[in-house]
């Protein structure tokens, strides 16, 4: 092995296998290894790799290139595939789905619905779906559920799954059906810190009112200022990657590009991703979703809603899936629905 001929800020980049020196000292190498930094393209889809690599066992290279059911990173030769060494950042080794058709573009995606308990952001794929067998009307799991968020809603509370609800006051046709109290500041679009309705699931009215949880005063409904749009995955700290929700368009990409397979009539019920077309590195639990007028828990076990950020017209679209998926579903943004956070 060469010693060092650079230091930690140099211009010029080390050669391919040397000793690097880590306290900027010439020529006494002390840690650290110079990897060569290469685009691992001409591998197999999907992983593991079918050709014979005895001749490069043990080659270690930091690899650019994303695709293929590669990811950024470091990698080794072993046996007959190339194996991701896990960092400090991969304290959950977080799932990277697809977002075209020739794998190498994608995003990586929460193994776990926002609100899940301690012991569910441990879970492995196999654990969740084996929980998700005890999924009903009358059991929530909590380890896989989550919470449930009306859509552009701050996280006040309100997203528990069994906290109780208010109504709500709103315009219809320019007067205001009904007050109960419930006040929405019109600047951030959320529901007022001390009023009734703060922390509360709120109710609105059927009978063909506004779609939203909250009274739109002189604001646009269908096109919501930005404060409006909250995003619930902003508090996520996991791996140090900033989360967000997931747009409309890339629940269709995801949808598209990465083989889903609904638990239609087996459990447990869901929907599950294969990246690679045959293993399954994501699950969405059929976790059902609150009713807009009621409350109530509805379709636990057998439905799945999950908000994208992306407002239609005076609703909001959604992934949704029974028997069918549907990566672009439309709904009152009133709905509590589930969440599954993502970040580029």
């Amino acid at each position: 092995v060469l010693q060092a001929q650079v230091r930690i800020g140099d211009l010029t980049p080390p050669r391919s296998g040397v000793v690097l020196d880590l306290n900027g000292s010439n020529n006494t190498a002390t840690a650290g290894l110079g990897l060569p930094v290469v685009a691992l393209t001409d591998v197999a889809s999907p992983l593991p790799l079918a050709a014979s690599f005895d001749d490069l066992a043990g080659v270690v290279v930091y690899n650019t290139a994303v695709g293929n059911g590669l990811r950024v990173g470091i990698y080794f030769v072993a046996g007959s595939q190339w194996v991701r060494v896990l960092t400090d950042l991969d304290a959950i080794d977080f799932p990277f789905v697809y977002t075209n058709s020739d794998h190498t573009a994608g995003l990586y995606m929460l193994p776990y619905n926002l609100g899940v308990t301690d012991e569910g952001k441990s879970m492995t794929v196999a654990q969740q779906m084996e929980a998700a067998k005890g999924l009903n009307s009358s059991n929530d799991v909590p380890a896989i559920t989550g919470y449930l968020f009306q859509w552009g809603r701050i996280a006040d509370g309100h997203q528990l799954r069994d906290t109780s609800s208010v109504s709500g006051h709103f315009l219809y046709s320019g007067v205001k059906y009904a007050t109960y109290g419930v006040s929405v500041d019109n600047t951030s679009g959320q529901v007022a810190e001390g009023s009734d309705g703060y922390g509360q699931f709120i109710l609105r009215e059927s009978m063909g009112m506004t779609e939203d949880w909250r009274q739109y005063g002189t604001n646009n409904a269908t096109n919501p200022p930005t404060g409006w749009i909250h995003n619930p995955c902003s508090s996520v700290k996991d791996g140090g990657k900033a989360w967000r929700l997931p747009t409309q368009g890339e629940w269709q990409q995801i949808i598209a590009n990465n083989s889903p397979d609904i638990n239609s009539t087996t459990t447990p019920k869901g929907l599950s991703l294969r990246p690679d077309g045959s293993t399954i590195s994501v699950f969405l639990p059929a976790v059902g979703y609150r009713y807009f007028t009621t409350g109530d828990l509805y379709n636990v076990g057998t439905i799945g809603y999950y908000w994208s950020s992306s407002p239609s017209s005076a609703n909001a679209s959604s992934l949704y899936f029974s028997t069918t998926v549907y990566p672009a579903f439309n709904n009152d943004r009133s709905y509590g629905y589930s969440i599954r956070c993502v970040a580029e």
